[in-house]
């Protein structure tokens, strides 16, 4: 009877272990996230300075995969301003939200959508100036 309690004691710290494991996991990646948008965002600052323009890549006013975008647009922002655009920290894993991009105003805005797990929601860093349509009503990033 005794060795049942034990094992019972043990198993409820290893849940209560586990379950704290897993909120650090969740904000880790939250926390990459941000330093990741930030880096994109210096990067693409020091491309609009040099080309007067955010990067272009297909459509104005449609959301992109970010990470296809900014490495296909005309010039691309990787490698020539960042080594490489970062996916989520979850990609590739199936249920992952990528990062997403958009532009307008003739390149003059931009807009990149993260979803962050600790929200269970997107949100949105923006340029100063207007932005397409879609994107307009995202809420603001606060990290």
């Amino acid at each position: 009877m005794e060795l049942m309690m034990v094992i019972a004691v043990i198993g409820f710290i290893a849940s209560i272990v586990l379950l704290a494991l897993g909120q650090s996991r969740l904000k880790a990646r939250d926390s990459t996230r941000v330093q990741d948008v930030k880096n994109i965002i210096k990067s693409m600052e020091l491309y609009f300075s040099e080309n007067n323009t955010y990067p272009i890549y297909g459509s104005s006013d449609a959301a992109y995969d970010m990470v296809t975008a900014l490495t296909n647009s005309t010039p691309p922002l990787a490698p020539n301003y960042i080594n490489s655009v970062p996916a989520d920290p979850l990609t590739p894993a199936p249920t992952t939200q990528p990062y997403l991009y958009t532009w307008g105003n003739g390149g003059k805005d931009y807009g990149i959508e993260v979803y962050f797990e600790s929200d269970g929601a997107y949100c949105a860093y923006r340029s100063s100036g207007g932005l397409p349509t879609w994107f307009a009503n995202a809420p603001s990033c606060t990290r």
